[in-house]
Order: C-alpha cells, then sequence, then structure tokens
C-alpha cells in the first residue's frame, strides 16, 4: 500500500495561479535583464537585477515543486511528510506515532496533531491543517486505524525519573491523590475523568493542562490548571498519567517531561529576550536615524541593529529547530538572546553617547505633539545652537513658529528648508510656503512661491492641485 496526498483543490488552483503570474513576471524580468546588459552601464544595477532573476526562477521552481508533490505518503512503514524546515525529512515508523488526535489550533478549522518519539528519544508534536489537504477524514482515519494506542502507563513508562513513586502530589492549590483530584471547593473523582489534554506549540517552558470530567449532575465541566515551571508541576502530570486507565489523554502531555524546571527557565528568559529584542529592534531603533547628530552615531546605531537583526534571525532558527528537531539547548537559546539584547542594548546606548542632544531632540517632539511649543522651541534651540546646521529641525521649528503666530520666523525656517531639499515635500508641508506669506499679507511673494513650487513639482498632481487652488484664492481674492 503507498498512498499519496497532494494540496486541496483550492489550494491547488491557487498555485497554478501564482505559478502563471510568476512565469510572466519572470519573462518580464527576463527582458529587462537582457535590456540591462546592453544599455545600462552600470555594473551595480546589471549585478541586481540578475539576483532578482535568479531568485524568480528559484521562486517559480519551488511553485512547481509544491504543485506536483505530494504533501504526505503513507505505506507499510510509515508516513513520510513533504514540506521542509518543519518535517522530519525521513519516514516516520508507525511505531513511533503515539496518538492521533484533532482539535482547533489558533487557525480555522480542524488541525491534525500527531504526536511522535524522536529518533533521539525525545517527544515532539506535528501539526497539519486539514483544510490544506485533499481527503482530510481519509488521512485522519488512516493514520488512526495504522497506530497503536499507547495507554497512560505506558506513556508515563517512557517519561522515567521518579515521578511515578509519589502517590499524593501538591500543586498550588490543587493536591492529587488516590481518590482524585482535590481544589478548594472540588473533588472530582478519577472515574469522572473522561480527557486530559495540554496546550499545543508551546515556546517556552510548559503549558497549561486542561482536564474534561463530569459533575455530581453527568454535566461535562472543564478544569484548567495553569502552568507553573516546577518540579510539582511535573510531578502533578506523572500523577495524572498513573492514574488515568480509561480517560483520553492528549499524549502531547510528555512535552511536559522534556525539560528540567532549570532549563524551562532558562528557555523562558530567552524568550523574553527575543520578545524584548523585537520591539526594540525593529520598532525604537529605526526611527532614532532621523534624530541622529553625528556619523559616529549613526554607524554605532546601524552596526548594533544590523548584529542585532542578524541574531533575530538565528534565534528564530533555533525555535524552528527546536518544534523540529528537539535537540536545541536552553543554554544555547539564553546565549544568543543574550547576544542579541547586548548588540541592541549596546547600538542604543552607543548612539546617545555620541549624540546626547537627539534626546533633546526627541522630547521637543513630543511636546510639539502635545501642544506645548514653549518647550518645543526651548528643546529645538537648544539643538540648533549646538548644531546650526541640522535642517531636520527647520520644519518642526516652522510648526511651532505658526503655533505661536510667529509667521516671519516660520518662513525663515521653511523657506531655508526649501533651498536646501527643494524635491522632498508633500502636498501638505509645501503649501505652508505660499500660506505663511499670506498670512503676513505678502501675496506677491506667496503667488512667486505658487508659481516656483509649481515649476519645481511639475510631475506631481497632488502638489500641483493643493498649490493651484492657493493661488486662485490670492488672484481671486485680492486685487494686485
Amino acid at each position: 500500500m503507498n498512498q499519496k496526498y497532494y494540496l486541496a483543490p483550492h489550494l491547488k488552483v491557487l498555485m497554478i495561479m501564482m505559478t502563471i503570474f510568476n512565469g510572466l513576471l519572470l519573462l518580464l524580468n527576463l527582458l529587462i535583464l537582457v535590456f540591462s546588459l546592453i544599455f545600462i552601464p552600470t555594473a551595480l544595477i546589471k549585478v541586481i537585477l540578475v539576483i532578482f532573476f535568479l531568485m524568480q526562477i528559484g521562486v517559480l521552481a519551488m511553485l512547481i515543486w509544491r504543485i506536483v508533490t505530494p504533501f504526505l505518503e503513507v505505506d507499510d512503514q510509515g508516513v513520510k511528510f513533504k514540506l521542509p524546515f518543519y518535517f522530519p525529512k525521513e519516514i516516520i515508523n508507525w511505531n513511533r506515532i503515539l496518538a492521533v488526535t484533532e482539535e482547533r489550533l489558533f487557525i480555522k478549522g480542524k488541525v491534525l496533531k500527531i504526536h511522535l518519539r524522536t529518533a533521539a528519544g525525545q517527544f515532539r508534536e506535528l501539526y497539519i491543517n486539514l483544510n490544506g489537504i485533499e481527503k482530510p477524514n481519509e488521512i485522519t482515519a488512516l493514520l488512526k486505524e495504522k497506530i497503536t494506542p499507547v495507554s497512560p502507563r505506558e506513556l508515563l513508562s517512557l517519561v522515567g525519573g521518579s515521578f511515578a513513586t509519589r502517590s499524593e502530589v501538591k500543586c498550588g492549590k490543587y493536591k492529587l491523590n488516590d481518590y482524585g483530584i482535590i481544589t478548594p471547593g472540588l473533588v472530582i473523582p478519577w472515574e469522572k475523568i473522561i480527557a486530559v489534554k495540554y496546550a499545543g506549540m508551546v515556546i517556552a517552558g510548559y503549558g497549561k493542562i486542561t482536564i474534561s470530567y463530569e459533575d455530581i449532575n453527568g454535566r461535562l465541566q472543564t478544569l484548567r490548571i495553569p502552568p507553573r515551571i516546577s518540579s510539582n508541576y511535573q510531578a502533578f502530570a506523572a500523577r495524572l498519567l498513573q492514574s488515568l486507565p480509561n480517560a483520553e489523554l492528549d499524549s502531547g502531555l510528555l512535552q511536559l517531561f522534556r525539560l528540567s524546571p532549570r532549563k524551562a527557565r532558562l528557555e523562558q528568559i530567552s524568550v523574553l529576550m527575543f520578545i524584548f529584542s523585537l520591539v526594540l529592534g525593529l520598532i525604537v531603533l529605526p526611527p532614532l536615524l532621523q534624530y541622529s547628530l553625528s556619523k559616529t552615531a549613526s554607524l554605532i546605531l546601524t552596526a548594533g541593529f544590523m548584529a542585532g537583526l542578524m541574531l533575530l534571525l538565528v534565534y528564530m532558527f533555533l525555535i524552528l529547530n527546536k518544534f523540529r528537531t528537539q535537540k536545541v539547548s536552553p543554554a544555547l537559546m539564553i546565549f544568543v538572546g543574550g547576544l542579541m539584547t547586548t548588540c541592541l542594548l549596546s547600538g542604543l546606548f552607543g548612539f546617545f553617547y555620541h549624540s546626547p542632544l537627539s534626546l533633546t531632540s526627541i522630547k521637543g517632539d513630543f511636546a510639539l505633539q502635545r501642544n506645548e511649543p514653549d518647550l518645543a522651541e526651548a528643546c529645538y534651540l537648544e539643538v540648533l545652537a549646538a548644531h546650526p546646521d541640522n535642517h531636520n529641525l527647520f520644519f518642526p521649528m516652522a510648526k511651532v513658529c505658526l503655533m505661536k503666530e510667529d509667521y516671519e520666523q516660520a518662513f525663515y525656517y521653511l523657506s531655508a528648508l526649501y533651498e536646501k531639499h527643494p524635491k522632498k515635500w508633500r502636498a501638505e508641508a509645501v503649501k505652508l510656503l505660499p500660506e505663511t506669506l499670506i498670512l503676513q499679507n505678502k501675496y506677491e511673494q506667496a503667488l512667486e512661491w505658487c508659481d516656483r513650487i509649481l515649476k519645481d513639482y511639475s510631475h506631481d498632481p497632488r502638489v500641483k492641485q493643493v498649490i493651484r487652488g492657493i493661488r486662485r484664492k490670492i488672484l481671486n481674492d485680492v486685487s494686485l
């Protein structure tokens, strides 16, 4: 027997459409590449176009491979997945699969969860979105038919250790003994427990345990045990395995025994470092470059950002490999996480060390947003006193002057900035030039600026529309 299952029809149609579109785009890129090789002398542009063309070929090959390759194959030996990175490359023998369950996990539709032993004797879970494969019900039935169910006591024997020797276990407000689960105001006999599930896709530490049971009225109830990084929590899970011969048990519970509490804490700390670095590297650091007042500060910030970004990618690879093989050491994760955080913080502190007045500029921007023009002006003037050629502050200074109705000074900053950067204005900003002159009753100068802007931005329809409107208003309302 050798059954092959491909992508679901709707996904296959989508992939075919993407392949056709990518093929047309590849032909267009080929024409552009040929044209550039003949007529464009710049070597850098040619290299970029060649790299982009090769990337398009790779994308096209990947799409075609995904369409013609089965998602999974099932035979008498086991099951093999044809999906890179996350799934094992080798055939998974039937004796390595502990259980197959269906549940909902973050996404719409059913997810098939496969619990298996790795070659190294560890445990892992595979998640398959059944909406993306053809004949999902047939796949589920076939997998369940092929595997031999593993009893809770057999699972406990796979865990090893001294957990099973404890007759009574306390974990927080919960106590387990020979009778059942005891918690303030609730007693659940073992025979009333129907199912035990473990949280899936736990990135770090331990996941929560969900217990389904029948109450005294025969109604189905749920008890959720919050996770604790402690040996007591592991003992709690082991006692459940020891005492539930007839309940439906989630084999994912074995994941809880993968790490000792100490290693689980290290893993959790590394994930917190990753989240902190992600926020710092993608949200905090990039906007700071516009506040740089020295090349050294910009260089340090950029170097710290690039090093941190590369380590972020390394950490993401470690997390992916953790789900794929369960072989990633928590010590390695915390080392990469610490190095990543150190690089980003070094770039941040080095930036402010070599450009301390950048913090004053940021303070001025916040004051401007809070409609505090006096504080904003004081901050900007302090920076301009030390860096008079810092044109980045001219526009916010112009806004401060407009708020204080100092139109002459506002026009000074706007015109000086326009002389320095005449081609980088949006319509909402460039219209302030003639408008500040109108507020000073300098209509002839305002018309001259309108004509100049219309000439400089003849290619920008939005700017032309706004400036022509201002020009018409001047001519209609004022007799020159």
